[in-house]
């Protein structure tokens, strides 16, 4: 029809237009929707990391080699979150997860990726302590 309409000189509307509209703002819905869909399940991961570091701490209270490297780990967890929610967090919530540009976007992702590798930095220490604690046990 648009060619036709073209070639007669009209510019024939494209009745599908509102259609493909529609399909792309729905591609769109179930894209953001996918985007973040599974990442809070890792809490529980954090959350079993904390109360184990917690329980070494406890457990060994008594010997500083094994507690301290264990509270420096627990810290170090602290630290990957603090990093997260500051950093990760508020890129991610201006984007709606990336499927939307801000006028900033480009200092968004900049943030984005220097906090994902302060937390892996935090994360690993975390479990490099962690190791120091367990080699150091009686």
């Amino acid at each position: 029809d648009r060619i036709l309409g073209a070639l007669r000189g009209v510019n024939a509307p494209d009745p599908a237009r509102p259609l493909h509209e529609r399909t792309l703002q729905i591609a769109r819905a179930a894209l953001e929707a996918d985007a973040a869909r599974g990442w809070n399940l890792l809490a529980v991961v954090l959350l079993a990391q904390a109360i184990g570091i917690v329980a070494v701490i406890l457990t060994h209270r008594r010997q500083p080699r094994v507690s301290w490297p264990a509270a420096i780990a627990l810290l170090l967890l602290i630290a990957a979150q603090a990093v997260f929610w500051t950093w990760t967090f508020p890129a991610n919530q201006a984007t709606a997860n990336w499927t939307t540009m801000t006028d900033n976007w480009e200092l968004l992702r900049w943030h984005w990726e220097l906090s994902h590798l302060g937390g892996a930095v935090c994360q690993f220490g975390a479990m490099a302590v962690l190791v120091l604690a367990v080699l150091r046990r009686r």
